[in-house]
Order: C-alpha cells, then sequence, then structure tokens
C-alpha cells in the first residue's frame, strides 16, 4: 500500500510515491496540468490505477512563512477536495513552506544548471513533501 504526494500548481504538477513499507519517498515524472481542474484530476486517476493501490494522497499546501495563506493556497485546497471526491482516497494537506527554495538550493550545491533544476524541481518537491509526512507518522 503506497502514498501518493503531489506538488499541485497550475502549470505541473510534482509527484512522488512511497515504498510499500510508507517508508520512502520516491519522485515520478512530472504531469502537466491540464487547463480545468477536472482534466487534471482525470489524469491523475489514471496514474493513481497504474500506480495502486494507493491508501493516502498528500498535497503540499502553500503558505507564507507566517503560516497565513498564499495566493496558491485556496486553489491548492479546492484541488484537494475535488481530488478527494473522484478518488475515494483520503487526501491529506500538507505545510510545504520552504520545501521549494531547499530543493532548488541542494541542486543548486550539486551544480545543476537552470534548465535542469526546472525540470526537477517540482517532483523532487512532490518527494520531500511526502517524506517529510512519512517522517512524521509513527
Amino acid at each position: 500500500m503506497r502514498i501518493l504526494g503531489i506538488d499541485f500548481g497550475k502549470v505541473r504538477l510534482g509527484l512522488a510515491i512511497s515504498d510499500p513499507t510508507q517508508s520512502i519517498a520516491t519522485p515520478l515524472p512530472l504531469l502537466k496540468a491540464s487547463k480545468s481542474l477536472d482534466d487534471t484530476i482525470k489524469a491523475l486517476l489514471t496514474l493513481i490505477s497504474e500506480k495502486g493501490p494507493i491508501v493516502k494522497i498528500i498535497v503540499g499546501l502553500p503558505l507564507h512563512l507566517s503560516g497565513r495563506d498564499s495566493p496558491m493556497s485556496q486553489l491548492t485546497r479546492t484541488f484537494a477536495e475535488k481530488l478527494e471526491l473522484a478518488a475515494h482516497i483520503p487526501v491529506i494537506l500538507w505545510d510545504e513552506r520552504l520545501t521549494s527554495a531547499q530543493v532548488e538550493r541542494s541542486m543548486q550545491s550539486h551544480g545543476l544548471n537552470r534548465k535542469k533544476r526546472a525540470e526537477l524541481v517540482d517532483s523532487l518537491a512532490a518527494r520531500e513533501i511526502l517524506q517529510s509526512y512519512l517522517d512524521s507518522s509513527p
């Protein structure tokens, strides 16, 4: 039984999946967002059926450092609600503050160029979000 992690965005979604023991998160290829949330969710449902069984979905919630909602927070909440209804799988919103910044710094320190970083940042952010959740679970 695996857990899916999502770094939601208007253009693309970073994805990660846990191992069957729910200990280690591994990045998956990016999913390009569709023009509508419903179409994006349909694409995710296909992926979930391919990777299943998925027992839980963790979606990164973008908050300001102060903990207040960011401009993307409400869209992310709407996405999570619609995904939970469509997938019939529990969806948990998880604080993703500084996740992308941490991933970006790590890639820079490893000498990755800007183009390569842009290709990887969302999936690696999803991995960080999911790993943070896994590490906090008993």
